[in-house]
């Protein structure tokens, strides 16, 4: 049934889907939510709302085979996160939980796709608020990083 999942996992994913969506569909971004939290998924509200419109057939329901292509999508975007993280934690060699801005500002600007320094100042910004505190908490980093932007 699925090229992304082995048999037990469906069948796992197959009777949670059962359970909350007793109809055999998901009529709502809501209700997808539930479902795939039930199953220890962590989606944001954007990202479900996104689900639901790319994969729900014309009379606005989701089916189990489209629940198993949501879920590989949300695998992938968890996995990014993950990885992410644990780059962060690998610069964190003290292990604080924490890496300053000037550690934050190095990486982003000298490794990979390097960032400009505005680039930089803008997520430390989006991570600290007003506070002028020279720790930046790489888990909030993620989820900062990891957040859709709104459209408008």
């Amino acid at each position: 049934m699925s090229k992304y999942f082995n048999e037990k996992d469906i069948e796992v994913y197959r009777q949670c889907f059962k359970l909350y969506a007793k109809e055999g569909i998901v009529t709502s971004a809501e209700k997808l939510g539930f479902v795939m939290r039930s199953l220890s998924f962590k989606p944001t509200k954007t990202e479900l709302e996104n689900y639901f419109n790319k994969y729900k057939k014309e009379d606005a329901q989701i089916d189990f085979a489209e629940f198993l292509n949501i879920l590989h999508d949300h695998i992938q975007i968890e996995n990014a996160n993950d990885e992410i993280l644990n780059a962060f934690k690998a610069y964190d060699v003290n292990k604080k939980g924490y890496l300053t801005t000037k550690e934050l500002k190095a990486i982003l600007t000298q490794t990979g796709e390097a960032l400009s320094n505005r680039d930089v100042e803008m997520i430390i910004q989006e991570v600290n608020g007003s506070s002028k505190n020279d720790k930046i908490n790489y888990e909030k980093l993620i989820k900062v990083l990891s957040t859709p932007l709104s459209s408008f």
